[in-house]
């Protein structure tokens, strides 16, 4: 009887001390190969490894960050992506969420925004949606010659165009330096001047 105890009990000791171990290596190859994740025993030791981090958001700064997703990029490279740009506290948090949510075949390329106050299933969510839209883009065409008058008259007429024409115009009739030293072909443009002649016609 009293050897069995001792074998009892030497087993328990060996399982609470190789307990730790075993969850750590499992978790460090679910890092290496995520679908392991599909495995419900090992997608329980992630979870209970990970903590808090699994559910609660890298921070409280609701700053928009972008995002983009290249086409093919894997599960973990998207992971790795997001958490370099600081909206997961650690990237197989995210991976976690994905597969076992089973999000992985609705990823999306694409352009995100993102921001740090979202949990990882909120990123995850996001990220198998449809992508930010593409920003529009606006074609302007000016002729040889044009006054700076008639450039902001121009820009009333084009569709579509979010810039102020008034502002492009005090723009270019006093111009800041940090815009005229951007430019090298400026550099003899006298203090005070407007940028009137300087305007290139084109598309």
């Amino acid at each position: 009887m009293v050897g069995c105890l001792l074998v009892l009990a030497v087993a328990v000791g060996a399982a609470v001390l190789l307990l730790p171990m075993l969850r750590g290596a499992l978790v460090e190859q679910a890092r290496a190969n995520p679908q392991l994740l599909r495995v419900s025993i090992v997608a329980d030791l992630v979870r209970d490894e990970l903590g808090d981090v699994l559910v609660e958001p890298a921070g409280d700064d609701p700053s928009p960050v972008v995002v983009t997703i290249e086409p093919g990029m894997s599960v973990p490279a998207i992971a790795r992506t997001v958490a370099d740009a600081g909206i997961v506290r650690d990237p197989l948090a995210l991976v976690w969420q994905v597969i076992t949510l089973g999000l992985d075949p609705s990823l999306r390329a694409g352009v995100f925004t993102l921001d740090a106050t979202l949990t990882p299933e909120a990123v995850a969510r996001r990220l198998a949606g449809p992508p930010d839209p593409p920003t529009p883009k606006v074609t302007l065409a000016f002729r040889p010659g044009l006054r700076i008058e008639q450039v902001a008259a121009y820009l009333q007429t084009v569709e579509g165009l979010e810039t102020d024409p008034r502002a492009v115009y005090r723009l270019l009739s006093d111009p800041p330096r940090s815009i005229v030293d951007a430019y090298p072909f400026l550099a003899e443009l006298p203090r005070g001047a407007s940028l009137e002649g300087f305007i290139p016609a084109g598309v």
